[in-house]
């Protein structure tokens, strides 16, 4: 996306010369990890089976570096999205910040063997 500023006639002004047009063309790319909704953030985490299932602790680097720790004790469920207050983006004249919405990815196995399947109904029933 690209915004476009035009001034007229604000560049180069001198005696007795047509000032020229100043002209700014803004383009913005997107950020691998994080998205942008107004002052909050998305990003996307995965986990794997185990974690879903006994808790995990994670740690997403945010936009300026600082660690933001992710951690949950309790099962969570693929495409869950958790907040996390004021770990989003500032508010304008504000001392405020926006939300981060981590959306959890669950990674399940490609396949499991019979003894890991038969520990698996043993366990779960």
């Amino acid at each position: 996306m690209a915004i476009i500023l035009f001034f007229d006639q604000q560049n180069d002004e001198a005696p007795n010369v047509t000032p020229g047009n100043l002209v700014f063309v803004l383009s913005q790319t997107l950020h691998p990890v994080f998205t942008r909704r107004q002052n909050d953030l998305y990003c996307s985490l995965t986990i794997s089976l185990l974690e879903a299932l006994t808790g995990f602790t994670k740690e997403i680097i945010h936009l300026d570096g600082h660690s933001v720790n992710v951690k949950r004790t309790e099962v969570t469920i693929p495409g869950q999205i958790l907040k996390i207050k004021d770990k989003g983006m500032p508010v304008y004249e504000s001392y405020t910040h926006g939300d981060l919405f981590v959306e959890i990815t669950v990674l399940f196995p490609k396949e499991i063997n019979q003894a890991q399947a038969k520990a698996l109904r043993q366990i779960l029933e």
